[in-house]
């Protein structure tokens, strides 16, 4: 359901919509289409055009000479700055040669042109002795002088992992970035940096931020990011200094690429549970369709989900719900998004490995709860439930307390549950299913974090605060292996890739370890399925269900 269009202001008459299949500009206010194509288009000066188009540097549509495929560009005062061969930093002068400035082992993106120096983003992984895997654990911004050498940290007073650096429109050593220092990459928090002092100005809980870039009124006066309050997305906003933190746009369905509007109001993608993505101007006196997008969303659903809201000890949660014509109870699936930071009000097919709705035409109500490991209820709560803390709530507490509110509801039917799990879904719905024997069977799709021992990297030692050395107790009660002899249920387990590979080697030893289990291998299949490979992981799936 989610749209991945955004939109931007180049200067104060012109609109920028970027889509996947390519991009418009038109006039503001009125909306005039005054140009479109294909490729990415990157900022510069009003009247040129710019664009990256399948690795090609293209201006007012003459290819600009590069030394490989272009992945990211920035105008620069003399040419461009670009991004080559993802790993490579070179600077393309309108008159003479290319010069390679920078190459790094790790990826590059984001280059910026500023006054004595080059600005771009290094993607890290921490290298450390011992771990199996070396996933991308930190972004930082750097800099380097436009001559080379070595580049430097661009912000040394902000720790952890740094992106989206947007300088202000009217100051530029004002800069707005997302931010985070939880263990994985993805729950963000709006940061302020002022002449080298950083701020943070939204609360994490009500106003976190969904990780895409800020961006700053033409006046410099606000600056704006998409933020999530529960599952509903609206855009918050505060002061250049980070005073009078507040929604620009409430959280009313999902909003999402703020742009603030010359003179006041607000453009951003917006769309709700029953109406699919456009691009809406936000003003005090409401919300106003502005232009409508070209590219439909991911998936749409034949009926609107509803959300539902129930309680898990003292915090209320978030999800959605969709049930079948007529009465309840129903039989019921319960479906486990990834990421785990990606859930949303209009659930997105990078959360889930299916449309919500394929459970539905194959008879089912469906229930997709979000859960504490998204940052739904703060970083606190998300930092406890990763490391399953002693006392602490987790995410199958959530889980399991929306299923107890669905039965007494009379929507799901007692003895017909079954769950579905996909990526960080499987952890939580695997400990689920350890603890709550009212669910008759499972299917996962690719579960991660099964055995966190084999896939140990930087990121989970900065979750679980040690290795696995240091910190054996924390390790084993994230481990679904301890758990198996729990776990009474028929258990499918569905897994893409190389099955010699790490991950299927993991997935095949959790279902040997589990007492009723089957272990399917789809070697020519990503972690994320293929739309022919989602109809069938739901026919098998149910298929499985079905015995039970």
């Amino acid at each position: 359901m989610r749209s991945r269009a955004t939109v931007r202001f180049r200067g104060t008459d012109r609109v920028v919509i970027q889509e996947p299949s390519g991009w418009r500009m038109l006039s503001w206010p009125d909306g005039r289409l005054l140009a479109d194509g294909t490729g990415q288009v990157i900022d510069g000066p009003v009247g040129r055009v710019t664009v990256i188009d399948s690795g090609i540097l293209i201006m007012d549509g003459v290819p600009v000479p590069a030394p490989g495929p272009v992945s990211d560009a920035a105008w620069d005062r003399d040419g461009f700055v670009a991004i080559v061969e993802g790993r490579e930093l070179w600077s393309l002068p309108a008159v003479g040669p290319a010069r390679l400035l920078h190459r790094d082992p790790d990826p590059l993106r984001s280059p910026v042109s500023l006054a004595g120096s080059i600005g771009f983003v290094r993607s890290s992984s921490s290298r450390l002795p011992g771990v199996i895997l070396e996933a991308p654990d930190v972004r930082r911004p750097l800099l380097i002088d436009r001559s080379g050498g070595r580049p430097v940290d661009r912000m040394p007073a902000v720790d952890g992992w740094v992106d989206a650096v947007v300088p202000s429109p009217v100051d530029p050593e004002r800069l707005a970035f997302q931010h985070t220092v939880l263990p994985g990459p993805y729950t963000f928090r709006l940061g302020l940096l002022d002449r080298g002092s950083p701020g943070f100005p939204l609360p994490d809980k009500d106003l976190r931020s969904t990780g895409a870039a800020p961006a700053w009124s033409p006046d410099g006066s606000v600056v704006a990011v998409a933020a999530l309050q529960g599952i509903r997305g609206g855009i918050a906003g505060c002061g250049p200094d980070g005073s009078a933190p507040r929604w620009l746009a409430p959280p009313e369905g999902v909003h999402a690429s703020p742009a603030p509007a010359p003179g006041g109001g607000l453009l951003s993608v917006w769309g709700d549970l029953a109406t699919r993505p456009a691009v809406v101007l936000t003003t005090p006196a409401g919300r106003a369709a502005w232009t409508s997008l070209q590219d439909g969303p991911d998936w749409w659903p034949e009926r609107p989900p509803r959300l539902i809201r129930w309680r898990s000890g003292p915090d209320e949660v978030e999800g959605l719900l969709l049930t079948p014509p007529g009465p309840g109870p129903y039989p019921l699936v319960i479906d486990l998004h990834g990421g785990p930071d990606n859930m949303t009000l209009q659930a997105s097919l990078s959360s889930y490995a299916v449309p919500l709705d394929s459970w539905l035409r194959a008879g089912f109500a469906v229930f997709a709860p979000d859960y504490r490991d998204s940052g739904i209820l703060g970083f606190a709560a998300k930092r406890a439930a990763g490391r399953f803390e002693p006392g602490a709530r987790s995410s199958h507490d959530d889980v399991i307390a929306g299923l107890d509110q669905l039965i007494a509801d009379g929507v799901a039917a007692p003895g017909r549950v079954h769950l579905f799990g996909f990526s960080m879904g499987g952890l939580v719905g695997g400990h689920v299913i350890a603890r709550d024997h009212r669910i008759r069977s499972a299917a996962f799709w690719d579960p991660a974090g099964v055995d966190p021992y084999a896939t140990d990297n930087a990121i989970m030692r900065r979750q679980f605060s040690g290795s696995p050395t240091e910190v054996p107790q924390v390790w084993q009660r994230i481990s679904l292996q301890p758990l198996a002899s729990r776990t009474t249920i028929p258990v499918l387990i569905m897994s893409s890739g190389d099955p010699g590979r790490l991950p299927g080697r993991t997935h095949a030893r959790w279902s040997s370890a589990l007492p009723h289990s089957e272990f399917r291998s789809f070697p020519a299949e990503g972690h994320t399925p293929s739309p022919e490979q989602r109809t069938e992981i739901v026919r098998q799936a149910v298929d499985w269900f079905g015995r039970s």
